[in-house]
Order: structure tokens, then sequence, then C-alpha cells
């Protein structure tokens, strides 16, 4: 009996080492595509306008982001999705300093996966800054496209209010978003 115990811990401890662990991967990565005006510093990408996104391509289960803001932004993403007129699989609020966020879970198979985190909040509510990703391994994203068109404009042109329910709704971060926009439905 004893020896059966001892073989199930062994057997546990050697599936524990068969699982494939998370390695780290700068935010500047060659492998990632960024879209929109960034700063990039020692492996940091910053940037505070709305509309900025990254796409990158993971293999694995699941994708963390570590990422900090010296405001509050809110963000969209896309998983597996062609592009980004579709609704957004997800959103998430970063507002803080150096914090981890798992922004994928992709369940059933180990991919590659893509996804999309496009900031959905005009700069002044903050600048965000990733940090790193991390996942099994990231391969080369699909990369920009070849012609883009940049809209210069108001509040209006980063989305304000167009999450809102009522025309006389004061602002909100909560309800500004980039992508529902007559600028994003033009491009």
């Amino acid at each position: 009996m004893k020896g059966k115990q001892y073989l199930f811990a062994l057997l546990l401890v050697l599936a524990g080492c068969l699982q494939a662990t998370a390695d780290e991967f700068p935010a500047s990565d060659a492998r990632i595509t960024w879209i929109g005006r960034t700063a990039v510093q020692d492996g940091n990408v910053s940037f505070d306008w709305s509309g900025v996104y990254a796409i990158v391509q993971f293999r694995g289960h699941e994708l963390k982001l570590r990422a900090s803001d010296s405001g509050k932004d809110y963000f969209s993403i896309w998983v597996d999705k062609a592009d980004m007129t579709a609704e957004p699989d997800g959103t998430f609020c970063l507002q803080s300093r150096d914090t981890t966020l798992t922004v994928c879970t992709a369940g059933g198979h180990a991919g590659p996966h893509t996804v999309i985190i496009q900031k959905r909040t005009e700069g002044e509510q903050g600048c965000a800054t990733f940090h790193a990703f991390q996942a099994e391994g990231i391969e080369q994203a699909r990369p920009a496209h070849e012609r883009v068109i940049e809209f210069i404009g108001d509040s209006y042109t980063c989305g304000y209010g167009t999450l809102s329910h009522k025309a006389t709704d004061p602002f909100t971060p909560e309800t500004e978003d980039c992508g529902k926009t007559y600028a994003a439905i033009i491009a």
C-alpha cells in the first residue's frame, strides 16, 4: 500500500514538472505589433492617446499583462478576432502601479491565440505603461495595415459618452469608448 502512495506522489510531482510554465516578454518585444503613438523605454511601452492598441499572438492557455497607469484608463480586448469591428470579448480598468492582470484565458486549446488590447479612454484620463506580457510563448503578431487614417478632433472623436444611456449624462471614463466613434466606424 505504501508503495502505491509513493508512486502516486511521484506521478504528481512529474506531472507538475511537465506542465508548461509562463515566460515574461517585454512589452516592446519586436513580435508584438503596436498601432498608435507610443513611447518605448527600457522594454516598457507607454501611451496616453485613445485608440492605441497592441496585437499579441501567444501560445498557451493564458495571457497575462504586467502594467501600470498614472490615472484610470479603460481597455477593450478581442480574442481570436480578425479585427476590432466585432464587439469586444472583454474590458478591464487599469488604475494602479505595477499590477498583473489576466487578459485572456483561452480554455480549450493551447493556441496560437491572437489578442488585441485597445485603450478606450482619452489622454487626460491617464498614461498607461505596459511592462511585460506573460505566456508560454509569443509569436510574431500580424503586421499593422499599410495604410491608416489618423483622425484629429476633440473628446467626441475620442469617444466621449458613447456608452452613455442618455445625452444628458455627465462625463465618466466608464462611458468613453473610442471604438464607437464616427472615426472608428469610418476607418
